[in-house]
């Protein structure tokens, strides 16, 4: 099967110490989509992020997530010891590249 892109949302809320706690990931076929629904949750919750991984499902095979846009409140994220990195656009909070 030839690689693909899969987009992930992340959703946080704070707990009962006010400590964030993250929700269940959620899986899009497109960017615009994950995008969307990490400004909806985000306006819900405490905060949103949202990813991309690129693969083979058939082998498991994927790379390091790449945060595509951070919405509201969301832990510092760090993949293979590095902080996660977004572009400038489409999110008004972002990771700095």
């Amino acid at each position: 099967m030839p690689r693909v892109t899969i987009y992930c949302m992340q959703p946080y809320w704070r707990d009962g110490d006010r400590k964030l706690a993250h929700g269940i990931v959620r899986e899009f076929s497109s960017e615009k989509a994950a995008v969307s629904a990490g400004r909806r949750a985000a306006q819900r919750e405490a905060g949103a992020l949202v990813y991309k991984v690129v693969g083979d499902p058939d082998f498991e095979d994927w790379s390091q997530p790449t945060a595509v846009a951070a919405f509201g409140d969301v832990p510092e994220i760090t993949f293979n010891g590095k902080i996660a990195s977004a572009p400038a656009e489409p999110a008004p909070k972002l990771y700095a590249t």
